[in-house]
């Protein structure tokens, strides 16, 4: 709707009941004004409906009818996203509907001034938008006009879908007067061919908005209306460019768009929600695990800075989506410095916030856990691993290869003790129990002085005293059960990791082959890096089975060891092979070259002139010229051509994976066929009956008196007259006589008679009729 405001003095000071104050916009299908309701006392929207149509017309008569009718069912709607109609009328011939004032601005006018919103507020909006329409097509209710100008944002995150069933209200009566009903640019393909629609056509056009204000373009841009309507109909959207600079990923994104605004009706989304569920996952920052440089400092602390707790690979592998309920989130909490000489547990007995994958979450119980940071070693010169630019065949992986450089020793860094109070039941647990090892420890009875050395008899075993023996396994007892209480702890804390083979190395007559990776020495890091980078970017990357984002990503947190990673982009041969991290090389950076995938399929461009003509394709009929882009299968197709008036063109198109075929087809036109002669209306000739295309209409006229007879005699007069162009008799002759005297009698009568005169092609012309009286007694 245009929201340019009208001249004052146009502005009505009432519509109905309702009082006007003010202007709100004004459109192609009528005005819309801010109005006060005196009787509720409330301000609403009042938006008339203009029509072209005489008002005494039938035409008038039968669409008020549906108006009423279209408008009763709209306002039964009620939905926290579509503006509620409070009442109808009809205003000086004029038809009108009360709706519910919302103060807000249009999201066509934000877009316009060139705003972007975040895309996480576009999906929110979206989402808003989707409840609505699914919520009103439950109705059977279809908007037909979904569009930026009948979306209205409030209060900044809450928008309202307005002219619900106004579009059905007037499509009858401005396609009659030749105009196309709806805004073409965010028209469904089935509307623009003027198909039937269902609620299909409005997902569509939901499709386009969230395209626009997800890209700041609309997916099927033209100079005019023609060129808008063709793209809807033949081509497919845009490009968006910088999605990934705007936090989109490319990959969802043609899978979500490409549905949604799908040509076909049943290829769509079938509800408004579903298409949302997906829009979701097009924001890039739902995809992977948490990045290592979102951490910042906290994930490489620097000596004497706070230490974090280690995120396990287990915790950053599947992607997390924000509004699902059912999925929980960790929180790992950073670890203030412990006061200077406190005491610190072993690093080896250190108890971590991860419990076991599947493990049951215990009640949490406060705790304050001693832990010491391990010493960061210097971190190594990253291996760089590129794939070769040829990629392998699919049955066939490739192999990452890194080669690290000569370590760096370095002396390690001391690390002070960290100390954080942390709800960590198992760490409580293991906590309780060493203390409870210690306490029994030192309660353990023990004797009070040495005992005597034992005396050994020649020949005899020694006598030991029994309370000596209690008290050695005592104290035997409770250090067992101490260390399998830290042994419980230890195995249940800390992250399971798969044994992996050792990377082969090429073994030299210096240099042996080495055999497995040792475990990382004290002070040495841990854990390992790989940077994923491809050409395309946007690729789906997995490691070790588990989905980590898209590139380029840098996936943090790997155990030393190999890994193995794919890389998988649509419309490309996926890449895949594995990369060993070692104690000197924990870093290793792939680039992946990504070739495309070999095309299934061919194009053909089917052009006729004239063009508009039938296109048929293997005996399917497909559309009509130009047909640009039409998918085919590789090989040789037959293609027939018709157009009404000419004669039909039929022949062959190979095509090849991959490539694109023309057809070019010149209809020829019809010969015209012989005319017959018009032999020319002649008024001097008299035509028979059979000639002439409306015989002549006897006006006045009676039949001579009937003479005496004898009994059972009959006669009869016979012949013919001709009726002129003004209708008179004329020409009469006898061929069948009675007598001097009754003929005379039978003509003089027949000429008085008149005739609406025959014609012939319009004209007046002369005929000849025949007559016959005949006379008999009773």
């Amino acid at each position: 709707m245009d929201e340019t405001p009208r001249p004052p003095e146009q502005i009505p000071p009432t519509i109905g009941r309702y009082q006007v104050q003010e202007s709100i916009g004004y459109g192609a299908m009528g005005a819309v004004y801010k109005a006060f309701d005196p009787l509720i006392k409330r301000t609403l929207a009042i938006k008339t409906i203009r029509l072209d149509i005489p008002r005494q017309s039938p035409q008038y008569k039968s669409f008020i009818e549906r108006f009423y009718h279209e408008a009763r069912i709209s306002g039964t709607l009620s939905h926290p996203n579509i503006v509620t109609l409070f009442d109808i009328g009809e205003e000086g011939g004029v038809p009108y509907l009360a709706m519910e004032f919302v103060e807000g601005e249009t999201l066509s006018s934000i877009l316009e001034r060139g705003v972007r919103f975040p895309p996480e507020k576009v999906i929110g909006l979206i989402s808003q938008i989707a409840s609505a329409v699914d919520y009103a097509h439950s109705k059977g209710v279809i908007h037909r006009d979904i569009k930026p100008s009948n979306l209205i944002l409030y209060e900044a995150e809450r928008v309202k879908v307005t002219d619900f069933g106004i579009a059905k209200l007037v499509d009858a009566e401005i396609t009659h007067s030749g105009t196309l009903l709806g805004t073409p640019s965010y028209m469904s393909p089935e509307q623009a061919m003027g198909d039937k629609l269902d609620g299909r056509s409005d997902i569509f056009s939901l499709g386009v908005c969230a395209f626009e204000m997800l890209s700041g373009e609309q997916p099927f841009p033209g100079t005019n209306v023609t060129s808008i309507l063709y793209k809807l109909v033949h081509v497919d959207p845009i490009e968006p460019a910088n999605l990934e600079m705007n936090g989109l990923v490319p990959q969802k994104w043609h899978e979500v768009f490409g549905k949604v605004l799908a040509k076909r009706p049943d290829d769509r989304y079938q509800t408004a929600t579903d298409f949302v569920q997906d829009l979701e996952y097009c924001l890039g920052a739902w995809f992977g695990g948490l990045p290592e440089e979102l951490l910042g400092d906290a994930a490489h602390p620097a000596p004497g800075a706070p230490a974090a707790v280690a995120i396990p690979p287990t915790a950053r592998s599947a992607p997390v989506h924000p509004r699902r309920k059912d999925e929980s989130t960790a929180s790992f909490p950073m670890i203030p410095p412990f006061p200077a000489g406190a005491p610190a547990v072993s690093p080896d007995a250190a108890p971590t916030d991860t419990l076991p994958p599947g493990a049951p979450e215990p009640e949490p119980l406060p705790a304050t856990v001693v832990l010491s940071a391990p010493a960061r070693a210097a971190a190594p010169t990253p291996a760089t691993v590129v794939m070769g630019a040829t990629p392998p065949s699919p049955a066939t992986d490739a192999t990452f290869k890194s080669v690290p450089p000569a370590p760096t020793v370095r002396a390690p860094i001391p690390t002070p003790a960290v100390t954080e109070k942390v709800p960590l039941p198992v760490a409580a647990a293991a906590v309780a129990a060493s203390a409870a090892a210690e306490e029994a420890t030192r309660k353990a009875p023990v004797p009070a002085a040495v005992p005597p050395p034992t005396r050994v008899r020649a020949g005899g075993t020694p006598r030991v005293s029994a309370t000596v023996i209690l008290a050695i396994a005592g104290v035997l007892t409770v250090a067992a059960v101490g260390l399998g209480m830290a042994a419980l702890y230890r195995r249940l804390a800390t992250p399971k990791v798969a044994a992996l083979e050792p990377a082969p190395t090429e073994a030299t007559p210096e240099q042996p082959v080495p055999g497995p990776v040792a475990p990382a020495p004290a002070g040495a890091p841990a854990l390992g890096t790989v940077q994923v980078k491809s050409d395309p970017p946007g690729a789906a990357v997995t490691v070790d089975g588990q989905p980590r984002g898209v590139t380029p990503i840098e996936v943090a947190g790997l155990s030393l060891g190999t890994h193995d990673v794919k890389v998988e982009l649509k419309g490309y041969e996926p890449r895949s092979g594995n990369v060993t991290l070692t104690t000197g090389a924990a870093r290793a950076e792939l680039n992946v070259p990504l070739a495309r995938v070999a095309p299934t399929t061919g194009l053909a461009d089917i052009h006729s002139v004239p063009f508009g003509a039938v296109v048929t394709v293997d005996g399917a009929a497909v559309g009509y010229t130009p047909l640009v882009s039409w998918k085919l299968k590789p090989g040789t197709h037959k293609v027939e051509i018709a157009k009404e008036g000419h004669e039909p063109w039929s022949g062959t198109v190979i095509v090849k994976p991959g490539k694109r075929a023309r057809v070019d087809a010149e209809l020829k036109a019809h010969a015209p066929a012989p005319q017959p002669t018009i032999e020319a209306v002649d008024p001097a000739k008299v035509y028979e009956v059979a000639e002439v295309d409306a015989r002549p209409n006897k006006l006045s006229g009676e039949w001579a008196a009937a003479p005496k007879l004898k009994s059972g005699e009959r006669i009869s007069v016979g012949g013919s007259f001709v009726v002129n162009e003004r209708g008179e008799v004329t020409d009469l002759r006898i061929t069948e006589s009675a007598g001097k005297s009754l003929d005379e009698s039978v003509a003089a009568a027949i000429r008085k008679w008149r005739y609406a005169p025959a014609t012939r092609r319009g004209v007046k012309v002369k005929v000849r009729l025949p007559f016959r009286q005949t006379f008999t007694t009773g």
